[in-house]
């Protein structure tokens, strides 16, 4: 079983416009409306909120995650701090934090055994 989340940086998504007028409806001004083949490839507004996610940050992450799958929680969570802190970057520049990542080395981190898969399971 793979695992389906994704994060996204919502403070890249351009604020409507000052002008905008309050009496014109929603369907006329947002891209939300509009019909996509793919809407995570085209949509302009998903475009802005996972720049940064690129395909070195998805096969570190997918590397990461299997990782931790296997039970290889050393090997994941040197690669998932990498992403988690690392990889993404916003349209300035700056890092990004990455919260699926964040959230399997939370997991990972928890009991008296930190980053120690269970012992009756090596497998998820």
């Amino acid at each position: 079983m793979g695992i389906y989340t994704y994060d996204t940086n919502v403070e890249d998504v351009p604020m409507p416009s000052a002008n905008t007028d309050p009496t014109t409806p929603p369907e006329a001004e947002s891209n939300s409306f509009l019909d996509y083949d793919d809407e995570f490839a085209e949509h302009p507004d998903i475009l802005a909120m996972r720049y940064g996610i690129n395909a070195e940050f998805l096969e570190a992450f997918q590397r990461g995650f299997r990782h931790y799958r296997n039970g290889e929680w050393d090997e994941a969570v040197a690669v998932l701090k990498q992403t988690a802190q690392t990889l993404r970057k916003n349209f300035k520049g700056q890092s990004v934090e990455d919260g699926p990542s964040l959230t399997l080395l939370d997991v990972m981190a928890v009991g008296p055994a930190r980053y120690c898969p269970p012992y009756h399971q090596t497998h998820f």
